[in-house]
């Protein structure tokens, strides 16, 4: 008898929300934009797909981001 695995819930994000982007330590390389980017505040301008979405963060347009590693804030 197999265990059952653990499933995330699910995430939504919407258009004009802000967020924090927080990639772990070592997801990117180190001269990466998303790397550069980890740790600032922005606000999503579009939903790409399930997994990924563009936001405006820092002073750069359109920062293609995994919502894995995104945070909504209030």
């Amino acid at each position: 008898m197999s265990t059952p695995q653990a499933t995330r819930a699910p995430r939504t994000f919407h258009i004009g929300q802000p967020i924090r982007w927080n990639p772990p330590k070592g997801a990117y390389g180190p001269k990466c934009l998303q790397t550069l980017m980890a740790g600032q505040t922005g606000v999503v301008t579009r939903l790409w797909n399930e997994s990924y979405l563009l936001a405006t963060i820092g002073n750069r347009n359109d920062v293609l981001l995994n919502q894995d590693f995104v945070d909504a804030l209030a």
